[in-house]
């Protein structure tokens, strides 16, 4: 026979998760905002589980013989009871941590995939395709397209300008036509074998791709107007892409 005094705590303690499931008691200052939704939808759960196992105990309160009242059957009920009201403790003090790995959550969907840029200019790119890409423009291009942007003199045409005069750096680190040598002279044909000149234009080529360095933020400016990535900006740009409607949404 379950004690009549397990029914009555059980009860209780099953109303208490009721009135909180049913928004009668208010959490408002009690819990954090976040946390509120998660120790509600618990506290309904755990009601509802509470209040079938309370039905069923009331076949095990009699007096009298039944066919619910056994030793075995009263035993199991009470280690039901108490593993639930141990699952329902556990749980209401863990919303704060659920709370917290859901927001954590939300937050990365929010912010997106982490890439190597934090303004999410460069998206998930290898650099291998992005240099590949930035050699593809022809020097000869870049110098005139500089020269009419520092001539048109608009807002947008100093960001291109100061764009293109970063890719014209780049490919003259490349080429090393800025490159002197000891006498102060241009250097001449890279020395055979040439690992270490390779190694540093390799390294030359990763510092010029951070999203701090000169390039990056110079063309992030003109990738993010179009709304684009440096990568899918470059692409178009060397590619021939880009239209008017694309420089001027809504034509």
């Amino acid at each position: 026979m379950v004690s009549n005094k397990f029914s009555f705590y059980f009860g209780l303690w099953t109303t208490i998760l009721l009135l909180i499931a049913s928004g009668s008691v208010h959490l408002d200052n009690v819990f954090p905002a976040n946390w509120i939704p998660i120790v509600t939808a618990w506290s309904s759960f755990l009601g509802a589980i509470n209040s079938a196992i309370l039905t069923a105990l009331n076949g095990y309160a009699s007096n009298t013989a039944g066919p619910l009242v056994s030793k075995e059957t009263i035993d199991a009920a009470k280690k039901a009871a108490v593993v639930l009201v141990a699952i329902g403790v556990a749980m209401l003090l863990a919303a704060p941590a659920m709370a917290q790995t859901k927001l954590a959550v939300r937050a990365e969907d929010r912010a997106g995939p982490a890439t190597s840029d934090p303004g999410g200019s460069l998206g998930t790119i290898k650099p291998d395709d992005l240099w590949g890409k930035l050699q593809a423009a022809k020097r000869e291009d870049l110098v005139y397209a500089k020269a009419l942007a520092d001539g048109a003199g608009t807002e947008g045409s100093k960001l291109r300008a100061a764009c293109w005069g970063a890719w014209i750096a780049l490919i003259d680190m490349k080429t090393g036509a800025n490159a002197k040598g000891p006498d102060g002279q241009a250097l001449g044909p890279m020395p055979d074998p040439h690992l270490f000149s390779t190694f540093e234009q390799m390294a030359q080529v990763a510092d010029a791709l951070q999203p701090n360095a000169p390039f990056m933020a110079a063309c992030a400016p003109v990738a993010q107007g179009l709304k684009m990535r440096i990568m899918d900006f470059v692409g178009k740009v060397v590619g021939g892409g880009l239209s008017l409607g694309t420089l001027v949404p809504g034509l």
